[in-house]
């Protein structure tokens, strides 16, 4: 999930990406798609810190359109703007799902209802 990361804490602060870490240095301010799941724990640690995280909505799915996006552990959910549809696909069904027409998407939800 993407974030807009700002870092007011006194050190460097890394978080884990795909394929690697990204690091975001103090007074810094970076975009960063950041690997798995963020609980809402994490993001108020790192609050305490004075690291303010804020989540960034994935453009593809803002105007509605179904899209299969990464959610962490290596698998992938559909949404459709904020909303999940379903969850726990692996990347090659994910895949799979994008590479369909907007028609065969919306047949592929409604099927699994």
């Amino acid at each position: 999930m993407k974030f807009k990361i700002k870092n007011g804490y006194h050190r460097t602060q890394a978080f884990k990406v795909f394929g690697g870490s990204e690091d975001v240095k103090p007074g810094e301010t970076k975009v960063i798609d950041i690997e798995g799941d963020v609980s809402e724990d994490f993001i108020d640690r790192m609050k305490a810190r004075g690291v303010t995280m804020t989540p960034m909505k994935d453009e593809a799915t803002q105007d509605g359109e179904l899209k299969a996006v990464h959610h962490g552990g290596g698998k992938f959910k559909i949404v459709k703007g904020d909303d999940v549809l379903l969850s726990g696909l692996s990347k090659a069904d994910a895949d799979a799902f994008n590479e369909m027409s907007a028609e065969d998407r919306e047949a592929f939800v409604s099927k699994k209802d």
